[in-house]
């Protein structure tokens, strides 16, 4: 049986203006379900990157509708599109955006901040985030003495806080070596098995190779492999 779309996108267009003007996603129809494991792989400007905002709720498109967990966003104004987005989907970037003088706990904590989480609720989850990362045992470790996977599954706990239903990653393993980004793909290849949909944006053809479904982006146009 097919799992329920958490994340779907109706001939969604992207248009910049220019001049010239530039369409960076062009009539874009795609449904990621529940438990999908999506690898998005293409060159610079092919449009990944604009994928990632209209799917993370941080742009709009010029037409067409995304929808997330069966609501739709076209009118949604700001307010309850954060909230949207606050709910059910995680955001993982390139760059860690850590606070360097802070704990591993505390920034994973951070997020429940955001959230209204009360101090003793975000406290134990931060924990538990950190323990399902394989991070327990550095909870107390400042971040600016972790190594760069470490960092990353900091952010990766971080965007689990409130439990959402899609993890979007944009280049999660592009400022790592081989052996974290081994680490990395390993704990979201994880979190998806536990049931997280995850879906990583990537220009690396190793690690589009890891999805259970692989979309590539050229020109504006997405397919699916």
């Amino acid at each position: 049986m097919e799992k329920p779309p958490v994340l779907v996108f109706d001939e969604v267009t992207r248009l910049f203006a220019g001049p010239p003007e530039v369409t960076a996603l062009r009539d874009c129809s795609v449904s990621i379900h529940a438990w999908d494991l999506v690898t998005m792989c293409g060159p610079s400007g092919s449009g990944k990157s604009t994928w990632l905002s209209l799917a993370g709720l941080m742009d709009r498109p010029t037409s067409g509708k995304v929808t997330v967990n069966g609501v739709d966003t076209t009118d949604l104004g700001e307010d309850d599109r954060t909230a949207v987005r606050g709910q059910w989907i995680g955001l993982v970037f390139q760059s860690f955006h850590l606070m360097p003088r802070r704990t591993v706990r505390e920034n994973i904590e951070l997020a429940g901040v955001y959230r209204g989480m009360r101090p003793g609720e975000r406290r134990r989850r931060a924990l538990e985030l950190a323990d399902r990362v394989g991070l327990g045992p550095r909870a107390s470790s400042l971040a600016n003495t972790l190594s760069g996977g470490e960092m990353q599954r900091t952010a990766i706990a971080r965007a689990l806080m409130g439990a959402p239903l899609v993890i979007l990653c944009d280049e999660p393993t592009g400022n790592l070596d081989s052996a974290n980004g081994h680490q990395v793909m390993t704990v979201l290849a994880d979190l998806n098995t536990a049931g997280t949909t995850v879906v990583i944006i990537t220009h690396d053809p190793r690690i589009a190779a890891a999805g259970r479904r692989r979309l590539s982006v050229l020109d504006g146009v997405l397919t699916e492999q």
